[in-house]
């Protein structure tokens, strides 16, 4: 099974982009689509809209707005 992910800038790293894109993985990072240090309402839309998961170091905010939607 691959996954869509959106590595939001807190978890952003280019190891971790490489062994998820070799594992098979899509992966883009706010700064592929125009994000860059957009809020996290803004990077969670994208996410949603483009069917995307959110990995990120601090998964607080994404949980409230998971909960609001």
């Amino acid at each position: 099974m691959t996954l869509r992910l959106l590595v939001d800038e807190s978890g952003d790293s280019r190891t971790l982009r490489r062994l998820l894109a070799a594992a098979g993985h899509t992966v883009v990072t706010p700064i592929d689509v125009g994000l860059l240090r957009a809020r996290d309402p803004k990077i969670f839309a994208y996410a949603q809209a483009h069917g995307l998961v959110i990995l990120t170091r601090n998964p607080r905010d994404f949980l409230r707005l998971h909960a609001e939607h």
